[in-house]
Formats: structure tokens, C-alpha cells, sequence
């Protein structure tokens, strides 16, 4: 690319220190006169553009029309395939078809302005979208080169002011095309303001935008942290509710219930933007399930409810109960140890344990990378382990691993580890966590009547180690999160 705007500003700068810009546009013979004895390379670099363009238009062209049609963009009657030849049919004819109208405009002169505008237009919304996707902060845009979002709005402005220095008319016709297939393609809620202007026109914003949510398909890429912390006392607690802060990292919603009216103020205190909840229950339990059902409006309800680590054996029993409760519902919990250890002077460490059983692995790892986005843990080191009971078995789960990390674009690092005779779980995860700064393990689920033996065994897991967080998925995108390939 650098090479590529090198050359680009080098053949401006050049031709207008050579010629004046009359005759660069008049008079064509110049370009041998500037070129020199090396003028008879034009006609063969111009072919070679030329047959290079038309052999990415002919595969490309068909196999983007295909795509539209398979995303329903365009209509399916138009993915007609054509005899018994395989790949696309009717939208290879349709290509051709465009490609021969353009040639029937006239010299190239006539065509360059059409094909520049459709080729801006392609430029500037890809930048669009990049900089709108940095700037709502989607946790499954994980680029593979990270472009400040302000460097892609200034990109996607160039290029609509070019359109316009070019075309102005061929520019006003782009957009209301654009904006027609936009219409199109989704139906607008129009709301009126009342009572103070601004809080109107946000209530209507909010509204439109809830109705619109509401409408739209659901997918595992859309998901978002919208989390509901039972934190009790945050003034007690603090570090609960911080952790909870970052496995949303502006990225979702928190909400955090609690008993007492004055828990905006302790937030704010604690710099956590969060929504307060204060509700009254008789019974943890069956409180703590009312709640989260009721908690959230239309498309953004709450997805994962989270508890502390309680050292008393019955209450972790209680959590639990509740937690498998909201998993029959779409749910999924989180329970969080922390502790408060001195912060580390190199970079911080953030161990996931990924078990592959209970489909929990996913959420693991797309917590994980939320929590290295936050300033106190930029450029954390992610390491996903896993467990193998024999080297064959560990071979294997390093090709799955290293396979689903590089396919969802998480910065991690990948170990599987392969247990020793005699050798437990719980000493194996101690020995090679105990000196992270944060270790995310799956939470598997409990049968009636075992919570008891499950909360004993979260003691021996903890032991030892540094900020716990065990995590359950149970939503509809259970072992989706970073992808289909899973």
C-alpha cells in the first residue's frame, strides 16, 4: 500500500513538474515526450493494466453479485445458474452486460468518471463503516489492521469530495441511490418529541432505536456483555463491581442491584458507569431470578448476571441454584473472586482454562480480550490453556485452539498442557496460574442436589490462585461467540 501511494503521488507530482495541465489533458502525445526513450513501455503498461483490471472484474465481479444474492440483497431468481456449468450464471451475464453498456458509453473519457464513481463510492463506505465500527465499539470488530476511526472518516470524506470535484451530478445520483437500497432494505420508525426538546429528541432517538433493535435479527457477531451485578454492599466490595466495569468495557450495559438507595453515588465514587437497581426481595434465590428476568426493555435485556465469590459454603450453594434457574431462561453468570494483589510492573497477565465441554470456552475468551481493552490492562498477555490427558489428545487441542483464536482475531497465545500420572486438575491449574493476574475458568453445570459438592469444589479451584472469574454461557449463542467454525 505504501509502495503502491509512493508510485500514485509520484506519477502527479511528476507529470505536472513536466507539463503544463492544458496539455496534459489535450494533447495525449505528450506522455511519449515526457516519457522519453523509454516511451514505447506506455502501450504494454496500458494493455497490462488494462487485461489485469478486466481478468479481476470478470472473477469478482459475478462472485460479489453471487454474495449479494445469497445475503438477499439482490433477488434470488438472479443466482440462476446457467447449464451445467458450475459457479455463478446469471450474475456472470449481468456483469457482462454492465461492462458492455459502459464500453457503449463512448472513449474512455466518457467511461473513467462512471467507473471512478462506482469505485469511490465501494472506498468511501468501506471507510465509513470502519470508522462507525470503531466508533460504537462492537466487540466482534477485531479488525486485522486497526485504524483509528478518525483516520477512516476523513478517508471516507476524500473520497465523497473527489466524487463530488469530479461529478457532482454523478455524486447526487450515487447517494440517493444508496440511500433508496437503504430504505429499501429497512423500515423507519418516526416518533414525535414532547415535553423539553432535548430530552425529547433523545427519548425519541432511544425509542426508534429500541423499536429498530427489536426488529432486527439476532446474531452471535451483535452480541454484547449486558451484565447484572448482585454486588450487595459496593462500598465492601469495590472490586467487584470494577471487574465488572471492564468485562463490559463500553461495550455493553451493567446494571447493578443492590439494597440501598444511594448506590449512584457509590458508582460514580468508584468511577464505574454503570445503571443503579435498588429491589426489595424476601429470598436471595427467588429474588435474584425475578429480577433478572424483569431486568432490561426490548432488545437489550440483560444476558449475564453476575455474583460475587462468597466464602460461605450454603450461599455459594444459593448462587448456584439461581444460576442454573436463569440458564433455562438464556442467561449466562458469572461469579468473580477478586483479589487485591500489587499491580506488576511488566505486563499484566490474563490466564483462560479452555475445557471444550460445556461450550464455555467461547465466552472465556471474548471476556478476556474485553477486560485487556481497558487502559489498566492494555497490553495484557492472553493465554488460552488447555488440559490433555495424552500427548495425541494435546496435539489436537492446540490445532483446535490455535485454529479458533486465529479465526476470531484475539491477540492470545495458546499452550495445552499435558496432565502427569497422579497429577489433579487443581494442582495442575495452580501451578501455571498462580502468578497471573486474573484466571477465567468455565463453570460447568450442577444437577439438583449437587450444588453443595459443586461449591466445595470452587473452594479447591481457587485456592491459590489470584482474581477468579468462573463464567457459565447458557444464551442462544452458546459456543458461537467467536465464530460459526465452532
Amino acid at each position: 500500500m505504501l509502495v503502491g501511494l509512493v508510485v500514485y503521488v509520484a506519477v502527479v507530482v511528476g507529470l505536472a513538474l513536466s507539463a503544463d495541465p492544458s496539455e496534459l489533458v489535450d494533447n495525449h502525445l505528450i506522455w511519449f515526450t515526457i516519457a522519453g526513450g523509454v516511451g514505447f513501455l506506455i502501450f504494454p503498461g496500458l494493455w497490462g493494466a488494462i487485461f489485469s483490471s478486466a481478468v479481476g472484474s470478470v472473477l469478482s465481479a459475478p462472485r460479489t453479485l453471487e454474495a449479494m444474492i445469497s445475503d438477499r440483497v439482490l433477488p434470488r431468481w438472479l443466482g440462476t445458474p446457467i447449464g451445467k456449468v458450475k459457479g455463478p450464471g446469471v450474475p456472470l451475464l449481468v456483469a457482462l452486460a454492465v461492462a458492455l453498456g459502459a464500453v457503449l458509453l463512448g472513449g474512455i473519457d466518457a467511461v473513467a468518471p462512471v467507473l471512478t464513481m462506482f469505485f469511490l463510492t465501494t472506498y468511501g463506505m468501506v471507510n465509513l463503516v470502519a470508522g462507525v465500527e470503531n466508533l460504537t465499539a462492537d466487540p466482534s470488530y477485531r479488525p486485522t489492521m486497526n485504524v483509528h476511526w478518525a483516520i477512516s472518516l476523513a478517508g471516507a470524506g476524500a473520497c465523497f469530495w473527489v466524487m463530488f470535484l469530479i461529478n457532482p451530478a454523478a455524486l447526487v445520483v450515487a447517494i440517493v441511490i444508496e440511500i433508496g437500497v437503504y430504505l429499501a432494505m429497512r423500515r423507519r420508525a418516526l416518533v414525535a418529541p414532547w415535553g423539553d426538546l432535548r430530552r425529547g429528541a433523545m427519548m425519541s432517538l432511544v425509542r426508534s432505536t429500541v423499536i429498530q433493535l427489536r426488529r432486527l435479527p439476532n446474531d452471535p457477531r451483535n452480541w454484547r456483555p449486558n451484565i447484572l451485578l448482585f454486588s450487595g454492599d459496593v462500598r465492601k466490595r469495590p472490586d467487584l463491581a470494577q471487574f465488572a466495569a471492564w468485562l463490559v468495557k463500553d461495550r455493553g450495559i451493567l446494571t447493578v442491584a443492590e439494597r440501598r438507595a444511594q448506590l449512584d453515588e457509590d458508582l460514580d465514587d468508584l468511577g464505574v458507569v454503570a445503571f443503579a437497581e435498588v429491589d426489595l426481595v424476601d429470598d436471595f434465590v427467588e429474588g435474584a431470578v425475578a429480577v433478572a428476568q424483569a431486568n432490561g426493555i426490548a432488545g437489550i435485556e440483560s444476558n449475564t448476571v453476575m455474583f460475587g465469590y462468597s466464602d460461605k459454603l450454603d450461599r455459594r450453594a444459593s448462587t448456584l441454584r439461581v444460576i442454573e434457574r436463569l440458564a433455562r431462561v438464556g442467561k449466562s453468570a458469572i461469579i468473580c473472586r477478586p483479589v487485591d494483589r500489587r499491580r506488576r510492573a511488566t505486563r499484566r497477565r490474563i490466564h483462560v482454562w479452555w475445557g471444550g465441554l460445556q461450550n464455555n470456552g467461547d465466552m472465556l475468551a471474548l471476556f478476556a480480550h474485553l477486560i485487556s481493552l481497558n487502559p489498566e490492562w492494555r497490553d495484557a498477555i492472553i493465554r488460552i490453556m488447555s488440559i490433555a490427558s495424552s500427548d495425541m489428545m494435546a496435539e489436537r487441542s492446540a490445532t483446535m485452539l490455535d485454529t479458533v483464536i486465529r479465526a476470531a482475531r484475539i491477540p492470545a497465545e495458546t499452550e495445552v498442557l499435558v496432565r502427569r500420572s497422579g497429577q489433579s486438575v487443581q494442582e495442575l491449574i495452580r501451578e501455571r496460574s498462580e502468578n497471573a493476574d486474573v484466571v477465567l475458568m468455565g463453570l460447568r453445570a450442577s444437577q439438583p442436589g449437587e450444588e453443595l459438592e459443586t461449591a466445595r469444589r470452587l473452594d479447591e479451584l481457587v485456592e491459590g490462585l489470584p482474581t477468579v472469574i468462573f463464567v457459565r454461557s447458557a444464551g442462544e449463542f452458546r459456543g458461537r461467540l467467536l465464530g460459526e467454525q465452532e
